[in-house]
């Protein structure tokens, strides 16, 4: 478990000075919207890497604020820490500030992570909600227990930047057939 919790924490320090900012969560804390832990405000390539744990009926919520006028795309993905990437199987929720679900995730990764990725967010508050497979209900009604690192990312899409990327998937195919 110690190399484990050493191994979290590294994954933080690193990720914190690529990803501008860093949060450990402490347990118990916030199985309801309202004691939410506040990652901040988030605006054209902002983000933040969360390192948290869950435990049966638990429900790890965070509330980020998006200040711009451009609608981007918000990613977040879960990646289980405990037992070689299998543990905690986590579902991953976005809500609006009215806690409306706005996307779900169970197992969005290659182990039993989840990603929601959504496009076209307006500036305002959101909800996003980490708890253990099955409760797909953010009920708090599972058995997962473990670590596990939440990045969250905000990104507004450059104009012209997906004509790059299919040129440059073009000019792989060319080569791959010559």
């Amino acid at each position: 478990m110690r190399p484990m919790l050493c191994g979290a924490a590294a994954l933080v320090l690193c990720a914190g000075g690529m990803a501008q900012g860093a949060f450990i969560d402490t347990e118990p804390n916030n199985n309801m919207p309202a004691g939410a832990d506040y990652l901040g405000v988030f605006g054209d390539g902002d983000a933040r890497v969360i390192v948290a744990s869950l435990f049966p009926n638990d429900i790890d919520w965070f509330r980020i604020d998006v200040d711009t006028d451009i609608p981007g795309f918000l990613t977040t993905i879960t990646f289980p820490l405990t037992n070689p990437n299998n543990n905690p199987d986590t579902v991953l929720g976005v809500f609006d500030a009215d806690l409306n679900l706005l996307g779900i995730n169970d197992d969005g990764t290659d182990s039993f992570g989840s990603a929601v990725r959504l496009p076209a967010l307006p500036a305002g508050s959101y909800y996003i909600a980490v708890s253990g497979f099955p409760d797909m209900q953010f009920a708090g009604q599972h058995s997962q227990s473990g670590f596990y690192a939440l990045t969250v990312s905000f990104v507004i899409p450059t104009p012209g930047a997906g004509a790059l990327a299919a040129c440059a998937g073009l000019l792989t195919l060319r080569r791959r057939r010559q």
